[in-house]
């Protein structure tokens, strides 16, 4: 039965929305022949090594091995348009920030969640020189990194988003009172980089993919690293997500599965062919990075990646609660049974 929203949950998306997502045309298309009804159209948020599994899938095209074709929309960081193309029927998948698959869900969009991609990839990195004078380093047990950041200068995203609620759970969690311990200043990622370099901040909590330059040009030092569970306390949150809509599923479940085979076929290759895979989404997807800065990047959200595309109600639940902290509206409209599709349960 097609999902509906209930009393209350009606679906809010702007009308400027729908329409950039209908106007916005697919790039980037897969070998493999059609399946019934043409192209699997895939819209994405994120063209970053936070949605490594699906750039390993078209990168080493396992869509083809599925028997799918493809058409792929990279929607450059904005969630929002991608689940507004999904609602559309501009998509037929969309892979996006949880958060905002949160926020659709909650609100009654009839979408469903058909795998989970990454955990927590955020990540704290600290000016070189700072991480010297205060004599820590990223292997010092985790308490003492936390209470290092007293009295620091940290850039982390805009208030209210993730990243900066990740850092207040981050002090909170050992101790430290975010608004009195530290100066958090919201910035972004070039931003970031240059205040490292120029000694404009003394640390950083973002995305991994950001402060690898840093670390690569020796100007910031790797501290808390999240994806390789640092702090076990936040080591449940989904980060990313893909969704359908819930007519897609119940019409053509076939499809579904071969998308999702797809991208667990990836994440094997991830497991068993890793520098292979590391070599092919670098020359499809980023062949201007500098190699040590993908290298960096790469082996540092590897470990937040979902392989199997699998979601446990305990990793729900975390989100959720999560997603309370930072947005404080409740999310009791999801559940696992409801609005997790029984490929994506684990």
């Amino acid at each position: 039965m097609t999902r509906s929203p209930s009393p209350g949950r009606r679906l809010r998306l702007p009308a400027v929305l729908l329409t950039m997502a209908l106007l916005l045309a697919g790039c980037g298309g897969g070998a493999a022949p059609g399946a019934a009804g043409g192209p699997l159209r895939i819209a994405s948020a994120s063209s970053s090594l936070s949605a490594g599994p699906l750039l390993a899938a078209m990168a080493l095209d396992t869509f083809a091995q599925a028997g799918i074709a493809y058409e792929y929309t990279d929607f450059a960081g904005n969630s929002p348009n991608t689940i507004a193309a999904l609602s559309a029927g501009a998509a037929d998948v969309a892979l996006v920030g949880a958060a905002s698959g949160w926020d659709a869900l909650q609100e009654g969009a009839p979408l469903v969640v058909v795998a989970a991609i990454a955990g927590n990839t955020s990540e704290l990195g600290m000016r070189t020189d700072v991480a010297q004078r205060l004599g820590i380093t990223e292997t010092s047990p985790i308490e003492q990194r936390v209470q290092a950041l007293r009295g620091l200068t940290i850039a982390t995203a805009r208030t209210g988003s993730a990243n900066y609620q990740m850092l207040r759970s981050l002090f909170t969690l050992y101790g430290l009172n975010p608004d009195t311990d530290a100066t958090i200043v919201p910035s972004e990622p070039t931003a970031i980089v240059a205040g490292l370099q120029n000694d404009g901040i003394d640390a950083a909590f973002y995305g991994t993919g950001v402060m690898q330059t840093n670390y690569a040009d020796g100007t910031a030092v790797p501290m808390v690293n999240l994806p390789r569970g640092d702090v076990p306390e936040l080591e449940d949150i989904v980060f990313a997500t893909a969704l359908v809509r819930t007519e897609t599923l119940e019409n053509d479940p076939a499809r579904v599965e071969q998308f999702v085979t797809a991208l667990r076929a990836a994440g094997t290759a991830i497991t068993d062919r890793g520098e292979e895979t590391r070599a092919a989404v670098k020359d499809r997807y980023f062949p201007d990075l500098p190699d040590e800065v993908y290298r960096l990047s790469w082996d540092q959200v590897a470990p937040a990646w979902i392989l199997d595309g699998a979601l446990s109600p305990q990793q729900l639940t975390a989100s959720l609660e999560f997603q309370t902290q930072t947005t404080g509206k409740p999310y009791d409209g999801i559940g696992f049974e409801d609005d997790v599709a029984p490929i994506a349960r684990s």
